[in-house]
């Protein structure tokens, strides 16, 4: 049976089809305010390539953050319309655990930025056992330093806003970047694992991490 997989959470969108752990579609888009006008087409892609009909389904998995409002509810809207509708289960993402360096890196941290909180990071996602729970850890910007220790490898689906960000706490380091999508078969992966761990949720009742607005964002959604 078939898996399908959404993540829409960052600015770097992915979809995915799977049999089992086997890759059979992906699609790579970037992600904005428009995102609904590019997901749709991307499913209709997704099914036409893989001659594959939603009643064939066995699961759908979606990115549930941490990532932008916008991004998250726009997935699992459509994720939790294809799971009502066709009766099937629903597996939670987070949305770094598909930022594996590539290629491999003995000691990386997958970032992206929180705002006002800091960053979302998780060391090493790609060596965190699959039996473990995946949870990102937010860490503000004065606990970087200390958190990150001698690693200085980041793996981020956009560097531009983190590189000010962390020049300002450690002028003197030198950072690695890797800007990438999120890697297909990490996903894939972890949808398996959880699947056979019967690790699902109930349309309606997915557990959505949201980015903290910033002052000036509150600002102009109040005017």
């Amino acid at each position: 049976m078939y898996r399908l997989i959404i993540e829409s959470s960052t600015e770097k969108g992915l979809i995915v089809c799977a049999k089992e752990k086997e890759l059979l579609f992906k699609k790579e888009f970037l992600c904005g305010q428009t995102q609904a006008d590019h997901l749709m087409p991307c499913l209709q892609d997704l099914f036409k390539s893989c001659s594959l009909s939603a009643a064939l389904l066995q699961c759908i998995a979606v990115g549930v953050g941490p990532g932008s409002y916008t991004g998250i509810r726009v997935a699992a809207s459509v994720a939790q319309a294809l799971a009502f509708s066709r009766q099937i289960p629903i597996i939670e993402l987070s949305s770094l655990s598909g930022f594996i360096a590539q290629p491999p890196k003995e000691n990386y941290a997958a970032i992206i930025d929180a705002r006002i909180a800091g960053v979302y990071i998780q060391k090493n996602v790609g060596e965190v056992s699959l039996e473990e729970t995946f949870s990102p850890d937010i860490c503000s910007l004065e606990q970087l330093k200390s958190y990150l220790g001698e690693i200085n490898y980041l793996v981020t689906p956009n560097c531009s806003s983190l590189q000010m960000k962390l020049k300002k706490i450690d002028p003197e380091k030198e950072w690695q970047w890797e800007e990438r999508f999120p890697c297909a078969h990490a996903l894939i992966d972890r949808v398996d694992l959880a699947y056979r761990q019967k690790k699902f949720k109930e349309a309606g009742k997915l557990q959505l991490l949201y980015l903290k607005k910033t002052f000036a964002e509150r600002q102009k959604r109040d005017l």
